[in-house]
């Protein structure tokens, strides 16, 4: 999620392991340590677009690393609160750190929860990359908590986040029949599909199937019975067909496969821009096709990485139909 939820949480963890007399400076080590892993984001190079999707969500996301970085947090923070217990602050960092990964997973981006035994990327699809119903709450306790020194207080808001995660995996497997529902009412069968709820709320959800080479996107209101607001399809792309047309032994080849392993395999191809492909499973609106990046290959210099595209829109139609959506679904209906 983003770094300030991230470090709301951090907080609320380590607050929750936080003696009274400790409890404010372990906030701050608790806020830092749960934006730590982000770090990642530096790893970075202006020759190979594809290492910032390989690395971020990577290996100081992972299970393993958690002691290694809370470990590398305490030094740092042992070199401010020099008067503290290293005990005590690898204790706040630990937990700290320990919550970025476990929140990251809630969302449909993809971490490495379990590098260096498995590469996969582990996906919840239980929250938003951004939700403010998750998020400013929690910051209200934790801020409440601080105040108070209190433990109870922190722990009643960490029970609000996690009640939340729940709603969200019950959305979710709401939005997942509903998908299915759709898909047998048109006669397609599913051969794999992937939900996730839209930008900052558990209410309107996207959700796609796949079925006969095409991804079809449709969009969810699931407040109350699922109300759903037919999308666009999209083709998908036939990676035995590219791999034969770029090469296996072909730069272009290898960062195809990245980006296909980054996107889980969803991929699919632009209807519109020659020889770009793009991750489907995002986009500003929950039925639409019109991914937010992709990637684009020449087939005249295969051995040049792939050019990374950010293909977000910029016009306000699309943030108006947003919040149509949301709050009047039956507007959209056929």
């Amino acid at each position: 999620m983003d770094p300030f939820s991230q470090g709301v949480l951090g907080a609320a963890f380590s607050q929750s392991k936080a003696s009274k007399l400790d409890f404010r400076w372990a906030t701050l080590v608790g806020i830092l340590s749960g934006m730590a892993p982000d770090l990642d984001v530096l790893i970075r190079s202006d020759l190979n677009p594809m290492v910032s999707w390989q690395y971020h969500r990577h290996f100081t996301h992972s299970l393993v690393f958690v002691p290694v970085g809370a470990f590398l947090c305490a030094l740092f923070f042992k070199a401010i609160l020099r008067r503290k217990s290293f005990k005590r602050i690898y204790l706040y960092s630990f937990f700290g750190v320990l919550s970025h990964a476990l929140l990251d997973c809630c969302t449909s981006y993809g971490t490495q929860w379990f590098w260096p035994f498995s590469n996969m990327r582990v996906a919840w699809n239980n929250v938003s990359i951004i939700d403010p119903l998750w998020t400013l709450p929690l910051f209200f306790f934790v801020c409440f908590a601080f105040f108070k020194r209190s433990r109870k207080i922190v722990l009643i808001g960490l029970s609000y986040a996690l009640l939340y995660l729940l709603l969200g995996y019950g959305q979710g497997m709401r939005a997942r029949s509903a998908v299915e529902a759709l898909a047998k009412q048109r006669g397609h069968g599913v051969e794999r599909l992937h939900v996730g709820p839209s930008f900052g709320n558990l209410v309107l959800w996207r959700g796609m199937y796949e079925n006969d080479g095409k991804y079809y996107v449709d969009a969810y209101h699931l407040l109350g019975e699922p109300v759903v607001i037919q999308g666009e399809s999209i083709l998908k792309v036939d990676p035995s067909s590219l791999k034969q047309e770029l090469g296996s032994d072909s730069q272009q080849w290898r960062d195809f496969e990245i980006f296909s392993w980054f996107a889980m395999d969803f991929v699919g191809v632009h209807p519109d821009l020659e020889n770009v492909l793009v991750d489907v499973r995002y986009s500003t609106l929950p039925n639409s096709s019109s991914a937010l990046w992709g990637v684009a290959f020449s087939s005249g210099d295969l051995e040049s990485h792939l050019q990374r595209l950010n293909l977000t829109p910029r016009n306000t139609e699309d943030l108006r139909d947003f919040w149509l959506m949301l709050k009047a679904p039956e507007q959209f209906l056929r």
